[in-house]
């Protein structure tokens, strides 16, 4: 499917009020495989036409990619859009096999409505001090915090799990088929040489976590990373380009929201604004060149909450 013939389709829909063909093009955009479409065709369809069997048709086709970021980003975008119809512990219970700290932790702070104490669970079983650490860092932010208030969440249990988990040496199972990663320098070159975009950036975190965890010297660990973030800009891939800048800290923003800003997809560019480090004045001004009046509107808004509140 190309981008045209997806803009056909997406538009179509919008003015359609044949529940029948609404659930036939879902379909044909399930069937292209193609993340970026389907994640994209709840965003500009009405709710109301989001059927259970519509959605249940858009999760399907994101699961059957099997791309843990993009079946991350699905579930990110559908709970930050408000749909109903979307099954939130089908694609929780798909994070826990993954058996991926990062995505469990962001699903305890980003995941509106996510299940907290059964993510936290899966994710103190990963023994991944880091973000086991940072579940409970970052818990203000989360948008769980009144449905499971922090006091209940990080029990004698948790802080068990947390020093149980300092004496264990983290790796990430998506890497395990690999060359050993006790010989380092070759298992860095390996992973680059025959890995994908998100076993890069598994990579990336590894390193990360091993400089900040288990005394990987500072020399070492940042010639790793500059390798993997060159690995990831020549993939040239936005989604997997927002997430690298996003889960690593020492990552190049710059270099990476360019990616993305030449992709002219407003919705990653206005994600991308919330990166620490991000150049958030060019992330707009590349957002209101593309002409998406959603998502100008968006800042807009923004810009006009935080000046009420700064008068109040």
């Amino acid at each position: 499917m190309t981008k045209e013939e997806f803009e056909k389709i997406k538009t179509s829909c919008l003015i359609s009020d044949d529940q029948d063909y609404i659930l036939e093009q879902a379909k044909l955009v399930a069937e292209s495989q193609n993340p970026y479409f389907i994640c994209d065709f709840p965003e500009y369809i009405q709710k109301e036409k989001l059927t259970r069997e519509v959605m249940k048709v858009l999760e399907d086709g994101i699961l059957e990619t099997k791309q843990p970021i993009p079946i991350y980003e699905f579930m990110f975008e559908m709970t930050d859009f408000g749909i109903e119809t979307f099954d939130i512990k089908r694609f929780e219970d798909e994070i826990i096999k993954l058996n991926n700290p990062k995505l469990l932790y962001y699903t305890i702070i980003f995941i509106k409505g996510a299940n907290v104490p059964k993510m936290l669970d899966a994710l103190c079983k990963t023994q991944n001090e880091k973000y086991i650490t940072l579940a409970k860092e970052d818990y203000e932010e989360s948008y769980n915090k009144e449905e499971y208030p922090e006091e209940e969440v990080f029990t004698k249990e948790y802080y068990k799990q947390l020093e149980a988990s300092k004496e264990k040496h983290y790796f990430p199972e998506s890497l395990t088929k690999y060359s050993d990663p006790l010989f380092l320098t070759d298992f860095v070159i390996n992973v680059l040489e025959k890995g994908n975009a998100y076993e890069i950036i598994e990579l990336a975190d590894y390193i990360e976590y091993l400089k900040d965890y288990k005394k990987l010297d500072e020399a070492s660990s940042t010639k790793y990373l500059k390798q993997t973030q060159q690995k990831i800009e020549e993939k040239n891939d936005p989604l997997h380009s927002y997430e690298y800048a996003w889960s690593i800290n020492s990552s190049d923003k710059d270099a990476l929201s360019e990616i993305v800003i030449k992709s002219e997809n407003p919705k990653l560019m206005y994600y991308f604004r919330e990166i620490p480090g991000a150049n958030k004045e060019k992330l707009e001004q590349a957002i209101e060149n593309t002409g998406n009046q959603r998502y100008i509107d968006k800042i807009n808004e923004e810009k006009e909450s935080k000046l009420t509140k700064t008068e109040e």
